[in-house]
């Protein structure tokens, strides 16, 4: 696997029909810039349908005036209510009145580079395709916490190429995603995964590849295929929603994928439990500083690599700084987990009992 090789498939001869479903509730610091951002897609024939989950602030005002004052008579783009509460019962609105043969899926809070369409349905000219993974990350690294988001975010790209790598994907972003709206039908969209109030990507995911086969869906790591998602604005809002993300870790019946969701807690355990090789004299002293070493180097090298084949350059006391914190801010998202409550969009998950 080369990090530094951007994945490049040639377009398919024929252009699908496209649908890009967007899903948004109280984004109305966002909707403009995301309405224009895709309103400029390049592809000869898509439509664009917004899911409103129930927005109780300005957002869906917002996109009707931008929807009857600036979209084009010649692209398709319209707002639905959703019926139901919760980004799956929004997602599966759309889709159902949907006209696309190919559904596409991003966050009103995300920006598509022009070509995003034609680069992600490349790849079902294969018709044993039903499923594009594309890699996201936030898009500002000024302030050591942003650049903090942006190394976290090239080690979820690196674990999400790895797997897939070796056909046994563990997770996608439905910030990018593509998928055959037929395959969507056929394992029945969420159906067994509604209570859960995240994970429509990766449930959808598992989903795909056990109904129709490992080969069955692909990710694409290219810099002509990135999204742009905006960076959390405090530790306390991407705790919740790393806590958010990570709430799904024991659902999946594959003992496999439930070692790989605690592995990187159990990873930034044992690292905080080098300390106390600190009180074993020289030779503990000698162990904690080679592991430490160790860890420094190899997420310097392979989180840079990683960063470096999407054009984004880290500086070595960042990478420094990072390993330096991730090891308490994975413990504090592993307990948060166990805890079993996050806030998102307004609405509280209670752990169950």
């Amino acid at each position: 696997m080369n990090w530094q090789t951007p994945q490049r498939i040639s377009p398919i001869s024929s252009t699908p029909k496209v649908t890009v479903l967007v899903p948004f509730r109280n984004e109305q610091q966002n909707i403009s810039a995301s309405f224009h951002n895709l309103k400029a897609l390049q592809y000869p024939d898509f439509e664009i349908i917004w899911i409103d989950d129930f927005s109780e602030d300005r957002s869906l005002f917002m996109l009707e005036e931008l929807i009857a004052t600036q979209s084009s008579p010649l692209l398709s783009i319209r707002i639905i209510q959703s019926e139901g509460i919760g980004k799956k019962a929004a997602l599966t609105a759309g889709l159902e009145l949907s006209n696309g043969e190919i559904i596409m899926t991003t966050d009103a809070d995300c920006l598509v580079p022009k070509d995003w369409i034609s680069q992600m349905t490349a790849p079902f000219a294969n018709p044993e395709i039903k499923l594009v993974a594309g890699p996201v990350m936030t898009d500002r690294g000024l302030s050591f916490f942003q650049k903090f988001q942006q190394i976290e975010w090239a080690s979820i790209l690196a674990v999400t190429q790895m797997t897939f790598h070796l056909k046994k994907p563990l997770m996608c972003s439905g910030a990018n995603l593509a998928y055959r709206k037929s395959a969507f039908l056929a394992v029945r969209g969420y159906e067994g995964n509604l209570e859960h109030l995240s994970g429509d990507d990766e449930f959808l995911l598992k989903k795909i590849i056990s109904n129709f086969g490992k080969n069955a869906a692909v990710y694409l790591h290219s810099k002509d295929n990135l999204v742009y998602t905006q960076e959390a604005r405090s530790w306390t809002e991407l705790f919740q929603q790393r806590i958010r993300w990570a709430s799904k870790w024991n659902v999946s019946p594959s003992k496999g994928h439930i070692f790989a969701a605690i592995a990187p807690f159990l990873f930034q355990l044992f690292f905080l439990a080098s300390v106390g090789l600190l009180f074993m004299g020289l030779k503990g002293l000698a162990v904690f500083l080679f592991l430490w070493l160790v860890k420094l180097v190899s997420e310097r090298v392979v989180l840079g690599l990683v960063l470096s084949s999407y054009q984004i350059q880290q500086k070595a006391i960042d990478s420094i700084l990072t390993s330096l914190v991730h090891p308490f801010y994975v413990l504090t998202t592993g307990l948060g987990v166990l805890r079993g409550k996050f806030v998102w969009k307004g609405r509280e998950s209670l752990p169950k009992h």
